[in-house]
């Protein structure tokens, strides 16, 4: 701004005022308030009130309840736990539980992808994440799956730092993320695979870590999840077999065998379902529904009260359309729908 100060022209400076991060915390504040719309607008379903009753456990019944009764480890529950204890006991606290991941893992891909490729790079992929419908519908569900996001970001994010900087600190910071990661669900073994391939594919350009780290962290890593690998055949052993009804969920059905290969199976079931169909259904009020959700929705009737267990249609707006993959139809047709539950 310039002042005429006794017939002279004067430049005032004012210091300039920055906005690059304005930008980044819009995008954050944009997802998180995408993640808590309409949050306790739907009670408890049947997996959420499975993640809620284990988390009501003891800290020392929780791994064997798991191990017994469940396809993912304990960590997830184990948090839960404490956030119990806080005070969460209705859907909206419980629920601000995933909810803090997911918008946690907008803040660590835009950190990532800044690191790697620049600000404006991740801005973008930030926003991204911030709208994506799958990333606001699971981080709005009871469950593992936005905390592993989350694990495996951070994982990702020292592995990146570590191509180019070696130094103890993150060499700590990537085995703790990627054990985290794999105490939370079992899909992290493909991020970790994926982890070591990359670094085998460097280490031909030789612009990878020495040899001799990379596989002393491998260990390590391997170390800090074995007590879990050995904590679910013991159970299956000490506690026999599941039911033959959850015996397709818990694949502990044939003892101590079946229990050490949930792990493996529920890695076969991730991938399997990656290039199943989807099943687009409609709006809420809108008649135009797909014929494959109109000819199978039948399939999933419900045996305590008749009604259709499969996906409802009565979802917020911003869910407006959701895609069911074809997979939850291996669901058992002897279920339990929406309305035994409330």
């Amino acid at each position: 701004m310039n002042q005429s100060i006794l017939g002279r022209e004067w430049a005032v400076p004012y210091p300039p005022v920055r906005v690059s991060w304005l930008w980044p915390a819009g995008v954050v504040m944009l997802g998180a308030a995408l993640r808590l719309y309409r949050l306790d607008a739907y009670n408890l379903e049947t997996d959420e009130g499975f993640s809620a009753n284990a988390a009501a456990l003891t800290l020392r019944a929780i791994p064997a309840f798991v191990a017994r009764w469940d396809s993912h480890p304990p960590l997830f529950y184990l948090i839960l736990h404490f956030w119990r204890w806080l005070g969460a006991d209705t859907e909206f606290t419980l629920r601000l539980l995933p909810v803090s991941f997911g918008i946690l893992s907008i803040v660590i891909l835009y950190r990532l992808t800044a690191y790697l490729l620049g600000p404006k790079t991740a801005l973008l992929a930030s926003l991204l994440l911030a709208i994506s419908p799958y990333h606001i519908w699971f981080s709005q569900m009871l469950r593992s799956y936005p905390a592993v996001f989350f694990f495996a970001l951070l994982s990702l994010d020292a592995l990146a730092r570590l191509l180019r900087e070696e130094r103890a600190a993150l060499w700590v910071f990537y085995i703790g993320a990627t054990t985290l990661a794999l105490y939370t669900d079992y899909a992290a073994v493909l991020v970790w695979v994926a982890q070591n391939v990359a670094v085998a594919v460097l280490g031909l350009r030789r612009s990878a870590p020495p040899w001799w780290k990379w596989m002393l962290a491998q260990a390590a890593i391997l170390l800090l999840f074995l007590p879990w690998l050995g904590l679910r055949p013991w159970e299956g052993l000490r506690l026999g077999a599941a039911p033959d009804a959850l015996a397709p969920l818990t694949g502990s059905a044939g003892g101590a065998a079946s229990a050490s290969l949930s792990a493996v199976s529920s890695v076969v079931y991730a991938l399997a379902a990656l290039p199943a169909r989807f099943c687009l259904c409609a709006s809420p009020g809108s008649r135009s529904r797909s014929s494959w959700c109109s000819d199978r929705r039948g399939s999933w009737g419900c045996g305590r009260c008749g009604g259709v267990s499969g996906p409802p249609s009565c979802w917020p707006r911003l869910r407006s359309f959701r895609s069911v993959p074809v997979s939850s139809a291996l669901m058992p047709s002897k279920g339990s729908c929406r309305r035994c539950f409330t």
